[in-house]
C-alpha cells in the first residue's frame, strides 16, 4: 500500500510471498503492483491507469509486466 499522504509504502499484506513461491514453484515472478487510490479511482471510473496516467509509476510498472509477458510468448 502506498500512502495517498506521505506516498511510503506499507506491506499490509506482508512482502515477497509472491516472489518466494514463483521461485519454489520454478515460475517467472513478473512483479507486484502496489495499491494505492489512483489505482483504484481509475479502476472504478473504467479507465485503466495505463491509458489514462502515463507519468504515474504504477503505470510503468504495468507496462513493464506487459513486456515481460510479451517476452515469453516470443519463441
Amino acid at each position: 500500500f502506498l500512502c495517498p499522504h506521505c506516498g511510503e509504502a506499507s506491506h499490509i499484506f506482508g512482502h515477497g510471498g509472491a516472489q518466494e513461491t514463483a521461485q519454489k514453484l520454478d515460475c517467472d515472478f513478473l512483479g507486484g503492483i502496489p495499491l494505492h487510490m489512483s489505482l483504484r479511482e481509475t479502476g472504478d471510473t473504467g479507465k485503466p491507469i495505463v491509458a489514462t496516467q502515463d507519468d504515474n509509476p504504477i503505470t510503468q510498472q504495468y507496462i513493464d509486466i506487459a513486456g515481460k509477458i510479451i517476452a515469453k510468448l516470443k519463441f
